[in-house]
């Protein structure tokens, strides 16, 4: 069963991982003292089965970096379209 499949794949739940990684950074510099050891996704399933991802200081920082390039990559979207504008209306 294909759905069934998908169960088990954590690139499926990736956005979730980024979104994790991105609260810990904000708690932790909200609270400079406190550290976030560990993050836990669950997750479940249309059968009613469900996963957890437990995340330790390390994969928390890897996703946290990858959050920061997705967040640049769509700030250089935006800010793009912009600069051709303004280079059209230069003399």
């Amino acid at each position: 069963n294909k759905k069934n499949f998908k169960k088990f794949i954590p690139h499926y739940n990736y956005a979730n991982f980024l979104q994790c990684s991105a609260y810990a950074k904000m708690y932790e510099e909200l609270y400079p003292n406190r550290k976030i050891e560990q993050t836990v996704i669950l997750a479940t399933c249309e059968d009613g089965f469900v996963q957890e991802w437990i995340h330790t200081e390390d994969k928390i920082k890897e996703h946290q970096e990858l959050f920061y390039k997705h967040t640049q990559e769509f700030i250089d979207l935006s800010v793009e379209p912009e600069i051709k504008s303004e280079r059209k209306n230069d003399p």
